[in-house]
C-alpha cells in the first residue's frame, strides 16, 4: 500500500480523535511573519531541533537595512564579487553574477526589490531571497525518515545514507506504532520520498501529531 493511501487512512483516524494538526497553516503564518528578513525561518522552524548545515556567509551579516547596505556600496570604489543566494524550504542555491562595480550593484538591486543586499567581507556582496518551495536538488533527492535518536528528519537521499538536511522533532515511537496504519512506520524507516511542497507538508502534518512531549523527551 502506498503512503498516499495510508495517509488517507491516518487522516480519518485523526479526525475521529479530533487531534488533526494542519501544519500547512502554521507554515503559512511563519512565512508571513518573517517575510523580507535575511533570517527568514523555514516552514518547519516550529519543530526544528538541529541543523547540520555548515555555517556560512550569514554569520557576517550586520544589522544594516537594505538601504543602508546600498548606501555603503555606493561609497565604495572598485569591484565586488556578487552572488545571488536563494534559500528554499529545503536546500539553498548560489548563483554567481561575477564582478560588478557599485553602480551596477545598485541598479541590480533596483531591478530586483525582492532581494536583500548584504555586504560580506571586504569585496563580496550577496543578494538573498527566500522561496517557499523545495530546491531543485531536494525535489530530486529529499526523503523523510527517522534518525537513530528517533527524530523525524529530512535526508538528502535515503535515511540509511545518513545525509541529514534538517532534523525536526522527536517522535513518540510507541504511540505511532499503536496508532498508525500498518506499514507507515516501516515506510518512514525506509524513507518517504517528497518531490514537492504538497508532499512535504502532508508528511509533516501526518507525523506532527506524534511529536514527543517535553516529559517524554526528558526521559529519553
Amino acid at each position: 500500500m502506498g503512503f498516499s493511501n495510508l495517509f488517507k487512512q491516518l487522516k480519518k483516524q485523526l479526525r475521529s480523535k479530533k487531534r488533526w494538526l494542519s501544519l500547512g497553516s502554521v507554515i503559512l503564518l511563519a512565512h508571513v511573519a518573517t517575510a523580507g528578513t535575511v533570517f527568514a525561518s523555514t516552514s518547519a522552524a516550529t519543530f526544528l531541533l538541529d541543523s547540520k548545515e555548515t555555517p556560512g556567509w550569514e554569520q557576517k551579516i550586520g544589522n544594516k537595512s537594505p538601504s543602508d547596505t546600498l548606501q555603503a556600496i555606493r561609497q565604495r570604489t572598485g569591484y565586488f564579487q556578487v552572488t545571488v543566494k536563494t534559500n528554499y524550504i529545503c536546500g539553498e542555491e548560489d548563483q554567481a553574477l561575477g564582478l560588478m562595480d557599485s553602480t551596477a550593484i545598485v541598479k541590480y538591486a533596483e531591478q530586483h526589490p525582492e532581494f536583500v543586499p548584504v555586504m560580506s567581507g571586504g569585496n563580496a556582496v550577496f543578494f538573498s531571497r527566500t522561496v517557499d518551495d523545495l530546491s531543485p536538488h531536494c525535489k530530486k533527492s529529499a526523503y523523510f525518515g527517522v534518525d537513530r535518536q528517533g527524530n523525524l528528519t529530512l535526508f538528502d537521499g535515503q535515511p540509511d545514507e545518513e545525509r541529514v538536511i534538517r532534523t525536526f522533532f522527536q517522535l513518540n515511537v510507541e504511540q505511532m506504532k499503536s496508532s498508525l496504519p500498518a506499514g507507515v512506520w516501516s515506510q518512514l524507516q525506509g524513507g518517504i520520498r517528497v518531490a514537492d511542497m504538497a508532499e512535504f507538508n502532508s508528511v509533516l502534518s501526518t507525523f506532527s501529531d506524534y511529536a514527543a512531549s517535553d516529559e517524554l523527551r526528558e526521559k529519553q
